[in-house]
């Protein structure tokens, strides 16, 4: 197992490669973000047995609406670029036996009522006014979760950003939630649809806790 850091503009093949991993990753459990009806808006597990969408069809039998990808691989690309370019951005990728497995990445992020709101966290703005490290997004191949990969890719990001704290926004009930608390973070804010943002004090060897969340 080796986790490195990614340089997303110099290795395009890297990128492909941590595009399919999201796909599969946020294809199942707890998301199920795998294919999407575009009629009612359901979405489905990369698993679901149908091409069309079981929902549509029970409710209305003459109705052959087929399901479309959540996460097109175009999409998943632009997102990654477009979040990867921000200030004090860092990508790191997990590997075993030179296969991606599993991703992370985040960036600098001045928290204000514009940023608060992107993140679909308005009221983050009230208590928390100062930069943060936002950390975008997390995952591990389903076969491979399990062995600690999340938990160390977590660890290496928050001691390679050079923010004091690190924010990101999970599942009330996910297993990032347990993660970020294993590590000593905490929940801060719930949000919405069983979501909630946590937060992650950076340590170091001559101090603890570090300055006011809000001055």
């Amino acid at each position: 197992m080796e986790i490195r850091k990614i340089d997303v503009l110099s290795d395009p093949n890297a990128v492909l490669k941590i595009a399919k991993v999201y796909k599969e990753t946020f294809g199942f459990e707890p998301w199920n973000e795998g294919f999407v009806c575009p009629v009612c808006s359901k979405t489905y597990p990369l698993s679901v047995q149908s091409s069309f969408c079981p929902s549509c069809l029970r409710s209305r039998k003459e109705w052959l609406v087929r399901l479309v990808e959540f996460w097109p691989e175009s999409k998943v690309i632009a997102d990654f670029y477009q979040e990867n370019i921000k200030g004090n951005a860092l990508c790191l990728v997990i590997e075993e036996k030179k296969q991606i497995v599993g991703f992370v990445w985040g960036y600098g992020m001045d928290i204000s009522p514009k940023t608060a709101t992107k993140i679909e966290a308005p009221e983050l703005a009230n208590t928390y006014r100062r930069e943060v490290f936002y950390l975008d997004e997390c995952g591990v191949l389903p076969e491979f979760q399990g062995r600690g990969y999340g938990k160390a890719m977590v660890q290496r990001i928050l001691a390679e950003q050079p923010y004091d704290i690190l924010i990101l926004r999970t599942l009330e009930n996910s297993v990032m939630r347990r993660l970020i608390e294993n590590l000593g973070g905490e929940k801060i804010l719930s949000i919405f649809e069983g979501r909630i943002i946590m937060k992650l004090i950076k340590t170091t060897s001559l101090h603890k806790f570090v300055v006011p969340d809000h001055y």
